[in-house]
């Protein structure tokens, strides 16, 4: 059982969507770069780098690109492979 942390409602947001969809489908399109960058980022904004290693001690890094040219880094708590939260 994965156990939550504690949401501070004056400093988190928490964003829930539940898909009706085949697990098997979820799982590709968080672990195939090529799915991950159509759907990642909301428009006008864009993936331009996805790097994924799903071995123990792997990445899960991507680069959002602005329309402006701001890149902006991040990737998902590298500790709990149950958790699928993300740090900016």
């Amino acid at each position: 059982m994965t156990v939550s942390p504690a949401i501070n409602p004056k400093l988190d947001l928490v964003l829930v969507r539940v898909v009706d969809v085949p697990r098997h489908l979820v799982w590709e399109a968080w672990t195939k770069p090529e799915h991950l960058k159509v759907w990642f980022c909301p428009k006008p904004w864009g993936v331009s780098d996805c790097e994924i290693d799903l071995r123990p001690g792997g990445v899960f890094r991507t680069t959002m690109l602005s329309p402006d040219g701001f890149r902006s880094t991040c990737g998902p708590r590298q500790d709990d492979p149950d958790d699928v939260s993300h740090r900016f």
